[in-house]
């Protein structure tokens, strides 16, 4: 049969690769195509925030961890990565 992924999830897993390469600005780049096709993606807006974290640009990365607590208010993975983003020093 066909297996199918939304496109949001699919950049999601993309962007993630990325990371993993060491290749930041790509990362960025599918994260934002992921948004595009669906603004409430939680995985999109928390690798925004870890890519934003990773470029030094804290105070970016928290916007987007509070825009993901606002539509997941029960995620607790999501509030601990915005409770380590706001303690972290660069």
């Amino acid at each position: 049969g066909e297996y199918a992924i939304p496109p949001e999830q699919l950049m999601f897993r993309i962007g993630r690769t990325y990371i993993q390469l060491g290749n930041l600005k790509q990362a960025e780049l599918s994260f934002k195509k992921g948004l595009a096709s669906n603004k409430k993606e939680a995985g999109c807006l928390v690798g925004l925030a870890d890519v934003s974290l990773k470029l030094g640009k804290k105070n970016l990365a928290i916007q987007f961890l509070e825009y993901a607590k606002k539509l997941y208010p029960d995620r607790i993975d999501i509030q601990t990565f915005l409770d380590t983003a706001k303690s972290f020093s660069i």
